[in-house]
């Protein structure tokens, strides 16, 4: 006698079933997790940004151009600086829009502005953690040569519109 599809003594497929779709599910959740960690890469270092009193030291002036480098980094220079420009972490309230710099008070900076403000010029030894190899500082600054420029710390900082 002939059996019928379904029919008989067959394997009961449910646990299998319900085996794939646990599977199914826990590699979705898993590649969901995957997606905002390469957003989050995609992103760089971000824009390095810190208060007045982070880094300690005599506040000047400061009026220079600020440079995006080729390697995406944001160097300043300012009278008596070198060529290569300095390193700029930015006041907070600063955010990175691609290769511009939007301040606090909505004004956007790029390459070649001029920007005008407070703040302070030392050596990336000056910054938080610097003595880390892993700090947030210290990768970010080495990356961006601020072991061997220098940087600025802008306690604020404007577009200066001619």
């Amino acid at each position: 006698m002939r059996r019928r599809r379904g029919e008989g003594a067959g394997v009961d497929r449910a646990p299998l079933v319900a085996r794939a779709a646990a599977v199914g599910l826990t590699a979705m959740a898993v590649l969901a997790g995957c997606t905002d960690a390469t957003d989050d890469a995609l992103g760089g270092f971000g824009l390095p940004v810190l208060d007045p009193d982070d880094v300690p030291g005599e506040r000047e002036q400061l009026s220079g151009v600020m440079h995006v480098e080729s390697n995406g980094c944001f160097t300043w220079t300012g009278e008596g600086d070198p060529d290569e420009g300095r390193w700029v972490v930015w006041p907070r309230g600063a955010e990175q829009d691609g290769d511009r710099v939007r301040l606090a008070g909505g004004d956007e900076v790029t390459d070649g502005d001029t920007i005008t403000g407070s703040g302070l010029r030392a050596d990336a030894a000056a910054l938080p953690d610097w003595e880390l190899t892993d700090s947030y500082f210290r990768s970010f600054g080495t990356f961006c040569g601020a072991d061997e420029r220098g940087i600025v710390v802008l306690d604020d900082v404007r577009l200066d519109r001619p």
